[in-house]
């Protein structure tokens, strides 16, 4: 891969010091959209009594409530091809980095895949108003709150993901800069094919989720966003938000056309469908009853296959 030649795998002290130096400089957001993780920070925060929010956990009621207060009537549907371009360019990234191992003998550590990804990313992506895709080192926070529930989060844990958020600066709210959080050591991920085939599963799936959130942000919707900067809002008014609604749409219909899912069978058992992609189980409290769930099954049924 020309860039990790480039970089020579840090032989090139200064230009890997100087890359360091710029991400400390600019990574100093004033303002967070929505990450995928929100709902387990509110659940831990809860557990913690620590928190600035008002996060008790929510009941279909609650849920409903602040959905039909949204007047919500219809989910705007978002293209995915930035997405899969993204998911192109970080494959890339991968097949070089294993061929490149390969061929002078050498293995990349932890923090060696982090910043040649990220530098592969700043290079390849040209999205406009994206500066780049991120693997960030999880939270302390993150992680406790993806040991809350072991069987809930088992998908989440074996990749070792914990979420992903879209930062901006108020000054410039769209140039963005999107982080999927990741913690343990990536070698041991990106060496292993199968272990890269489940990471990538994932990341897919939540790349085309924050995805709908930085077109949301390219077309001016910011009303439809959950701000996540310590704001108070509840994990009902998350869940019933209209910008995670499409986010989590576009995320489930990619995930169910994958498992082979047609309109009908999808139908045939709305919530065993949902539960199976819903990886962290933000519907998992609502029935079909539901008006939630109803106007976002509705959507889901339209895009899948007769």
């Amino acid at each position: 891969m020309k860039y990790i030649k480039h970089y020579d795998l840090f032989e090139n002290k200064k230009e890997s010091d100087d890359l360091n130096s710029f991400l400390k400089k600019s990574m100093k957001p004033v303002a967070i959209t929505t990450g995928v993780l929100i709902g387990l920070y509110l659940l831990y925060k809860r557990l913690k009594d620590i928190n600035p929010f008002d996060s008790s956990y929510p009941t279909e009621k609650s849920i409903d409530f602040e959905f039909k207060k949204n007047k919500i009537t219809e989910l705007i549907v978002y293209d995915k091809k930035d997405a899969e371009k993204a998911m192109d360019i970080m494959n890339d990234f991968r097949d070089n980095l294993v061929k490149w191992s390969k061929a002078n003998g050498r293995i990349l550590n932890d923090d060696q895949i982090r910043t040649q990804f990220l530098g592969h990313m700043m290079k390849n992506l040209n999205i406009t108003n994206l500066k780049w895709i991120n693997l960030k080192i999880s939270s302390e926070d993150d992680r406790i709150a993806l040991n809350l529930h072991d069987e809930l989060f088992k998908e989440l844990k074996e990749v070792q993901v914990t979420g992903a958020g879209l930062e901006f600066y108020h000054s410039d709210k769209k140039t963005n800069w999107m982080n999927i959080n990741t913690y343990g050591n990536l070698s041991e991920i990106f060496y292993d094919d199968a272990k890269y085939k489940k990471w990538s599963n994932i990341v897919r799936g939540i790349l085309i989720h924050e995805f709908v959130h930085f077109q949301q942000i390219q077309s001016g919707k910011f009303k439809d966003l959950i701000d996540s900067r310590g704001g108070k809002f509840t994990h009902s008014k998350y869940i019933a938000n209209k910008g995670e609604l499409e986010a989590n749409m576009a995320q489930f219909v990619d995930s169910l056309k994958n498992l082979g899912y047609t309109k009908q069978t999808f139908l045939s058992d709305i919530i065993t469908a949902i539960t199976k992609v819903d990886l962290f189980g933000t519907y998992r409290q609502l029935s079909k009853e539901s008006p939630t769930l109803k106007l976002l099954s509705d959507g889901i049924a339209k895009q899948l296959p007769a």
